[in-house]
């Protein structure tokens, strides 16, 4: 899987950025409900395999993809792999051998479920590739096509109600003000203010959320829409 948003500065083309990992913002504990933990080794790793952030995947019953049979935090690395909290190894369901919706989230970004089931075992690995835009996705433009062809899960999601907004009713942009004018050290209530922190009004995970300025939040989100 691709997230959108560390797509639109990547520090090398076709591979989402590493900042947050750089600059040692990405937590040890999982932000999602199962609050997984890794080691902080996990993060030394550079390159491609560098990770990105925390996802969380789920695997939804073949006759009702509304129930979820199980979630599980996972680590997402540069060059799009989802793998285990160790960093390397791949992700392992607890569930019975047999087909399920495969759905994949990000804290910021607009999730996407596979529009038919996926057979999974207990012995051969299976690889479900949210990135290739010839694999289907529930639903109409459930993510957004990149220059390369490939696909992502869509960013802006800043609020968690599952919509990228940038203007009317809950929109991020006003979520991404309230941010960055409640940050810690921002004495002045300055819209200019850069908030260096792991949140999720940081669309393009380059560690820092910006109402106004350079490289603002605001602005990628406009553009997205």
């Amino acid at each position: 899987m691709f997230l959108q948003g560390p797509l639109l500065n990547p520090a090398s083309a076709g591979l989402m950025n590493d900042n947050l990992r750089q600059n040692t913002l990405i937590p040890t504990t999982s932000p999602y409900a199962d609050a997984a933990t890794c080691n902080a080794s996990v993060f030394n790793v550079t390159g491609n395999n560098a990770i990105v952030d925390w996802v969380w995947v789920e695997l939804r019953a073949a006759n009702d993809n509304t129930k979820v049979i199980n979630g599980k935090s996972a680590l997402l690395q540069r060059d799009g792999d989802v793998v285990a909290v160790d960093g390397t190894s791949d992700l392992i369901m607890n569930a019975a051998p047999t087909s399920y919706y495969v759905v994949v989230n990000h804290r910021n970004h607009l999730g996407v479920m596979s529009a038919a089931t996926v057979a999974l075992n207990q012995t051969t690995p299976t690889n479900v590739d949210f990135t290739n835009s010839g694999f289907a996705t529930y639903g109409t433009n459930a993510q957004a096509v990149l220059g390369s062809g490939d696909t992502a899960l869509w960013a802006g999601d800043v609020n968690g109600n599952n919509q990228s907004r940038y203007l009317g009713p809950s929109n991020d942009s006003a979520t991404i003000k309230t941010i960055v004018l409640n940050a810690p050290g921002n004495a002045s209530s300055s819209n200019y203010y850069p908030y260096a922190t792991y949140n999720t009004g940081d669309i393009n995970l380059d560690g820092v959320v910006r109402y106004l300025g350079p490289g603002n939040e605001k602005g990628l989100l406009k553009t997205i829409i």
